[in-house]
């Protein structure tokens, strides 16, 4: 090579001990070129080496964020499905608490029907500890009996597997939100649905869509008709027993024979289990309707009336016809105290079971043979209901009898001996 050639330099890979250039030209030994690919072969190895440890690394991290997503998804989708129907299914991973859920969902629902319209103590009555010694007939002898008489049915309704839970947040959570959904369903039903029913179940009252659009219309128009009364200085103010749209044929004053017993609430309390078409069928019962086949009724297994879906409608009643548009314990444009008037009827009811008196047990009675004839699930005997007393005297009766000599003499001793 001539003096003015340039050698080729080649940079060597540099590392932790060895950081100097290898120049090559055509003097570089045999040994020296092998040890110069060992060297470069080593290097890559280990780059290799550090490269895939750097993406298992990554892959580690991309899949936990992936993971962490698709748990969160699950959850939001199993929560979907426990209230959206049939054709949302949740994950597996997640079913279980999708039930539980559920589970909570609907016994807040079927509480706000058929036990109470609000907890006494709101969220706190999930912190309460369950009292089971607590008598049910003393439940209103104190205020802390009836937030405890309130958990205990809570309790009832609940799957045993869930007891235990009860004071866990997500538990409370769910039954608040599910009492408060069943809320405004019934409002919007009352208020926009059942308009026909009202003006069948109002005697010489006329009730049309727009007088219950307005909280000024429904003022004008009923406020009679739920307690209103002006004393001696002119101030008004609305009674809680003495109240028209409570009574069958109200005479202008509280009547233990005939509180409890208009039709209307009976119709009301349809509407809200059945729906607004079945309701109204009832109330005018020349109508043709077909039969409902989703409804709160056969969901929850509703076949009887029980004193507070009684008091429940009452109360409803009372709000459909005021002037408070939002339904709330305590009005906000009337001062109606609805949780106080649903308590008062509660106990009227419940206590005049207890002791038997005969113009409560009329009240469950006729409810139930409007609502639910032939169920035999009444929490009082029909008066006109003798079928179990005929029956076993029938059966007394065939017993009795001579029996005709058989063949079989041994047939009845056989069958006696079998269901042993």
């Amino acid at each position: 090579m001539s003096r003015g050639t340039r050698r080729p330099r080649v940079n060597s890979i540099s590392s932790s001990s060895d950081d100097d250039d290898t120049v090559l030209d055509e003097k570089t030994s045999p040994c020296k070129l092998l040890e110069l690919a060992r060297k470069l072969q080593e290097k890559r190895t280990t780059a290799e080496e550090e490269a895939r440890s750097l993406r298992r690394e990554l892959a580690d991290v991309t899949n936990k964020a992936v993971a962490g997503h698709r748990t969160g998804s699950r959850r939001k989708r199993a929560r979907v499905a426990s209230s959206s129907g049939p054709e949302s299914e949740p994950d597996s991973d997640s079913s279980n608490v999708s039930d539980d859920e559920n589970d909570v969902k609907q016994a807040g629902r079927y509480f706000t029907m058929m036990h109470g319209l609000w907890l006494r103590e709101k969220q706190h009555t999930f912190k309460l500890d369950v009292d089971k010694s607590v008598e049910e007939k003393c439940r209103f002898d104190k205020e802390d009996n009836k937030s405890r008489a309130q958990l205990l049915e809570i309790r009832m309704l609940l799957p045993p597997k869930l007891h235990s839970s009860l004071k866990d947040t997500w538990l409370r959570t769910k039954f608040m939100q599910a009492m408060g959904e069943q809320h405004s369903n019934t409002s919007t039903r009352l208020r926009r649905h059942i308009v026909d029913v009202f003006d069948a179940g109002l005697p010489g009252v006329v009730v049309k869509a727009v007088d219950l659009v307005s909280s000024g219309g429904r003022q004008e128009k009923f406020r009679h008709l739920i307690g209103w009364v002006v004393g001696s200085e002119g101030q008004g103010s609305y009674a809680n027993l003495d109240v028209a749209v409570l009574h069958k044929d109200y005479k202008g004053k509280f009547d233990t024979n005939t509180v409890f017993l208009n039709p209307l609430l009976m119709h009301v309390f349809a509407a809200i289990i059945r729906g607004p078409t079945a309701a109204l069928a009832m109330a005018q019962p020349a109508k043709a309707v077909a039969p409902p086949t989703d409804t709160m009724e056969l969901r929850h297994g509703i076949k009887n009336i029980t004193p507070g879906a009684i008091a429940a409608s009452a109360v409803l009643t009372h709000w459909a016809l005021s002037a408070d548009d939002q339904l709330q314990a305590s009005g906000a444009v009337t001062g109606i105290d609805y949780a106080a008037a649903f308590e008062q009827y509660l106990q009227y009811l419940m206590k005049g079971l207890w002791d038997r008196k005969p113009s409560v047990e009329k009240i469950i009675r006729e409810w139930d043979a409007v609502l639910f004839p032939h169920t035999g699930s009444s929490l009082v005997r029909s008066q006109g209901d003798q079928t179990g007393d005929e029956f076993r005297s029938a059966m007394e009766q065939l017993s009795a009898e001579e029996a005709i000599p058989s063949d079989d003499e041994h047939a009845e001793e056989d069958c006696e001996a079998d269901n042993a």
